[in-house]
């Protein structure tokens, strides 16, 4: 912790029915966060104590009150009650009160939730008018929720920001929180997947690990019986230019099975992954259900030298999934690539705003599903049956496989095409791109072009020793 972070954190939360956060949640997350960072985390004994001690905390002038925003806060007529004390409380002591909206709140309709608890709070003024008038604090606490329902709708609009646990921990930690054990912390989780994947590979086959051992120094740490990838990998301190040079030159004398160099693919996949900057990659995950990740550049395909181009946004979703990039999609055939949308207002995927809703559906059905399935468009339970197998689809290639169905956009159009897709037809697992309009791959991945040109020759080098006939 710096000098200049904060001693003690408020965190305002949905408490289960046991009292505190869900354990596996990115709540327990943030406290663990909190906790490294030698923060004292203010939480009550219950409800009602809890509420007490934040907003005195939010009374305070150098305070820091956390609200954390989910489907079961908005839920939460206590929820909503104690945000209006935290608020009040913050306007006079100008507190910081943050609001800090989870990943797994996609898209909120904010005007159906302020009619929902005005309805709440009309509904228990009758209740309390038909028990006698008397205060019953539940039913005092849903009637002001319901009266300043607008009020709540306008704060939680604009101050509801989607972040990742990144900018979460430089908010409420400052500009330095990211920095040392916390700062390994995070991009360990942020690689998880990704690392055990390559761990794996090596585990489970000796001939590589050797060949990366010899030719990658710094890779691969551990003797007999301790078998990893070393603390320069986990912390991507990598220079990949370096290590896939060294892989380039001696691949000729690497004396590997079919096997061996399907490994070795998955490997290299995994570690062109690592090479991503992880604070864009942890910053946008926030946005993978909601709306539309922003990367530099201008274009879906990247040139990188006569005549060739990567699919360098394939290396993003992967790396935005945790998984492992395919090379065979980062450089080959577009038209073959059954994952990949293209232009949203063409090529694979051609959804336009002018666009009814069932034509979008049918454009998913077929991008998503294959041209194979063939759906009466004038069948409304057959739509809704094959869009629902869409749904189903998208979620799990993205979160099981962590190769994910992907789509880029550009235009003024784009933005309430995301929309569309977002809240109208519910559609969360499809990654939705967009370009920044400059800059260039070189600030997510350094030196992309070498890294890329060395790439695809390894790429064509293991194709071509794997079609090679046996002698």
């Amino acid at each position: 912790m710096t000098a200049n972070s904060p001693k003690k954190i408020g965190l305002s939360y949905a408490w289960q029915e046991d009292g505190g956060a869900p354990a596996a949640s990115p709540i327990a997350e943030a406290e663990n966060l909190l906790a490294k960072a030698h923060v004292e985390i203010v939480r009550g004994t219950n409800r009602a104590d809890h509420t007490e001690r934040l907003v005195r905390l939010a009374g305070e002038a150098t305070g820091i009150v956390s609200v954390m925003l989910n489907e079961a806060f908005l839920r939460s007529t206590d929820c909503l009650w104690e945000l209006l004390q935290l608020r009040s409380a913050a306007e006079i002591s100008k507190c910081a009160l943050v609001v800090w909206r989870l990943p797994e709140l996609a898209v909120v309709n904010w005007p159906d939730r302020a009619a929902e608890w005005q309805k709440r709070g009309r509904d228990a003024e009758q209740e309390a008018k038909r028990v006698g008038g008397g205060i019953v604090p539940s039913l005092q606490r849903a009637a002001d929720v319901g009266r300043q329902a607008d009020a709540i709708r306008s704060f939680l609009e604009t101050a509801a920001t989607p972040f990742s646990l990144v900018e979460f921990s430089t908010r409420m930690l400052g500009a330095d929180a990211t920095g040392s054990a916390t700062h390994e912390d995070l991009l360990a989780h942020a690689y998880e997947n990704v690392l055990a994947e390559m761990e794996q590979v090596l585990k489970g086959n000796p001939r590589l690990r050797g060949f990366v051992e010899s030719h990658t120094p710094g890779i691969v740490h551990g003797g007999r019986g301790s078998i990893g990838l070393s603390t320069e990998v986990r912390e991507r301190r990598l220079d990949l230019v370096r290590q896939l040079e060294a892989v380039r030159a001696a691949l000729p004398k690497f004396d590997a099975t079919v096997a061996d160099l399907t490994d070795l693919e998955v490997f290299l996949g995994g570690l062109v992954v690592l090479g991503i900057d992880p604070r864009w990659i942890t910053a946008q995950r926030a946005l993978l259900h909601a709306g539309s990740i922003e990367y530099p550049g201008l274009v879906d395909y990247t040139p990188f030298g006569k005549g060739q181009r990567a699919n360098f946004l394939h290396i993003l979703t992967a790396a935005l999934s945790d998984g492992s990039a395919r090379l065979a999609r980062v450089f080959g055939d577009p038209r073959d690539d059954e994952r990949w949308g293209g232009s949203l207002a063409g090529g694979r995927l051609t959804v336009r705003l002018t666009d009814r809703r069932r034509e979008i559906e049918l454009h998913l059905i077929r991008f998503v599903l294959g041209p194979t399935v063939n759906v009466n468009p004038a069948d409304d339970e057959e739509v809704t049956y094959f869009f629902n197998k869409v749904l189903k689809v998208l979620k799990f290639a993205r979160e099981k496989e962590r190769d994910p169905f992907a789509a880029f956009g550009a235009g003024p159009e784009f933005p309430k095409l995301v929309v569309m897709l977002r809240e109208q037809l519910g559609v969360s697992d499809l990654i939705l791109l967009h370009p920044r309009g400059k800059g260039d791959e070189d600030e997510l991945l350094y030196d992309s072009v070498t890294v890329l040109s060395h790439l695809s020759h390894i790429w064509k080098a293991l194709n071509e020793r794997r079609t090679r006939p046996s002698a």
